[in-house]
């Protein structure tokens, strides 16, 4: 039988155990909650880096999903007819950098960043959760809670698919 939404318990983890030389290994390593996703469980989330050593920017990669866009077309024309002088492999490399940069900042205008769409998302998530403790029978909580998930997960799929 499944279980009802209202019927959720929010528990979390609150423990970790470690050995002594472990943390010798993995001085940079940090442990924080995560979200409660589609269970009605907090995992523990372990992390062995410093995050903020990790931070780099992400590489640019087209989208297939933007061909649907008249924008892009125009784009991708204006670009690719531009007269440009040197030599084949220049002029090639040239059109494709100023395509990449007009296509980057029509994405950031038009769409957004998917990624800051989806940290506002996962923050918007822990903020319901942290009420859904106190309110488990929720029904608005809960139906808040279930239209930000399946948010999240139609932007980690555009993410991934594309």
């Amino acid at each position: 039988m499944k279980k009802e939404i209202t019927d959720a318990i929010y528990e979390r983890l609150d423990r970790v155990i470690i050995r002594n030389d472990w943390t010798n290994l993995y001085p940079e390593s940090l442990i924080t909650h995560g979200q409660f996703t589609r269970s009605d469980h907090c995992p523990i989330l372990l992390t062995t880096e410093n995050p903020i050593q990790r931070r780099k920017s992400f590489p640019f990669r087209f989208q297939n999903a933007w061909c649907q866009y008249s924008q892009v077309n125009t784009i991708v024309e204006k670009q690719w007819i531009a007269q440009i002088q040197g030599t084949r492999m220049f002029k090639l490399t040239h059109k494709l950098k100023n395509m990449k940069q007009h296509i980057k900042n029509w994405t950031h205008n038009s769409l957004g960043n998917t990624h800051q769409n989806l940290r506002a998302n996962m923050q918007k998530i822990g903020l319901v959760e942290e009420k859904l403790v106190n309110q488990p029978d929720s029904l608005r909580l809960n139906s808040w809670l279930n239209h930000l998930l399946n948010q999240t997960e139609k932007l980690l799929l555009f993410n991934q698919k594309y």
